[in-house]
């Protein structure tokens, strides 16, 4: 058990409808892990806004009121977590000016909340930004879901900004395509014998459904 504690945070993403909510799910029954809303937080918040918010000479001022603005389906991302604009800003008063320190900074106010201590981030298309999570979370560990892509793209025309399946597999491929760099570049180091201390987790969905 200290030894699942000592574990970092976790990054989990995947191509849209490829199992992300279900596995979230599964992984907050743990007792020490505590898995939340979608934040966004790469996506919707741009590199450039990052630095402009980490050199804030009103620290944290922009960074709350950046981080407090995303939405999720005409939702607060920081309301869904229950954090407080005024938590968020005592919290990160007393934090580096890093993407690493704001996140893990924002989470320990929501597993405070939740008596737990290993947090896990679930943004579907955060597999889009995986070279910046691997720059300023070395040491997280990913999980990549993979499914059968005939199933995600049937299953995304279930979701409103989405269409025909034939339309949604462009969609899955251009993720897969923007990932593939990043996911082949890890395998090469691993194969020169370089030392990586990101950990890349590959899980399919048809696997912890079945099992």
């Amino acid at each position: 058990m200290n030894e699942i504690s000592d574990i970092g945070p976790c990054f989990l993403v995947g191509p849209p409808r490829s199992g992300t909510t279900l596995l979230t799910a599964m992984l907050n029954t743990h007792s020490l892990v505590g898995a939340g809303p979608e934040t966004h937080f790469f996506s919707k918040i741009k590199e450039d806004e990052w630095r402009e918010m980490l050199a804030d000479p009103d620290w944290p001022k922009k960074a709350v009121d950046k981080i407090s603005s995303v939405k999720l389906v005409g939702q607060n991302v920081i309301g869904l977590f229950e954090i407080s604009s005024e938590d968020l800003y005592d919290t990160l008063t007393n934090c580096e000016r890093s993407i690493n320190a704001v996140l893990n900074g924002f989470f320990s106010i929501y597993l405070n909340k939740k008596g737990k201590s290993i947090w896990v981030e679930k943004t579907p298309n955060h597999l889009l930004f995986l070279d910046l999570i691997r720059k300023e979370f070395p040491k997280a560990k990913i999980i990549r879901i993979v499914r059968d892509p005939r199933d995600s793209c049937n299953s995304m025309s279930k979701l409103n900004w989405t269409y025909h399946p034939v339309s949604n597999a462009y969609i899955w491929n251009e993720w897969f395509e923007k990932s593939r760099v990043f996911l082949k570049t890890i395998i090469i180091l691993f194969r020169l014998g370089m030392k990586i201390l990101l950990v890349i987790l590959k899980s399919t969905y048809e696997e912890y459904v079945t099992s």
